[in-house]
């Protein structure tokens, strides 16, 4: 049975499995200055990595905010809205494209519920070092959630 590429929209968003689109994917990914041979994979392979780039992205940190709808794979859509923002966009696409320099296809993982199942590839320890990324950095800062804590002065 072939995976099944569900991108977030506003119809979609309960079960999607990325938060891009191939296509939009393919277009962001023309314009980073490092891509490898990324438009030289098969589109069943970017469509893999964009799966589990958008995974490894809801891993990395805790996001401000609440899911839209508590039953979503994915943590975004947030807060009640369907947009999702484009500075994910960009994070997914970078550690697609990293991951596509790597040839990364480790660490099979199935998922499965009701009425959809989709198997994804594991970004192998990828997570520290993307973090590292300017690009991706400035997404999450801005929309992780910070603990604060306050100190009791007498």
């Amino acid at each position: 049975m072939p995976f099944r590429f569900i991108v977030s929209n506003k119809i979609d968003y309960i079960k999607a499995n990325s938060y891009i689109n191939l296509e939009d994917a393919d277009i962001i990914a023309s314009i980073l200055p490092k891509t490898g041979q990324w438009g030289s994979f098969d589109d069943e392979k970017r469509k893999i990595w964009i799966i589990s780039a958008s995974l490894g992205v809801d891993g990395m940190e805790s996001f401000q905010g609440y899911p839209t709808n508590e039953n979503q794979v994915l943590k975004f859509p947030r807060n009640g809205s369907f947009e999702i923002p484009i500075g994910l966009h960009y994070a997914v696409v970078k550690l697609a494209v990293r991951l596509s320099e790597e040839n990364e296809f480790k660490d099979i993982k199935r998922e499965v519920s009701d009425d959809f199942e989709y198997e994804y590839f594991g970004n192998s320890g990828i997570n520290e070092e993307f973090k590292r990324d300017p690009d991706v950095m400035l997404f999450l800062n801005r929309y992780k959630r910070y603990t604060v804590k306050l100190k009791h002065v007498y």
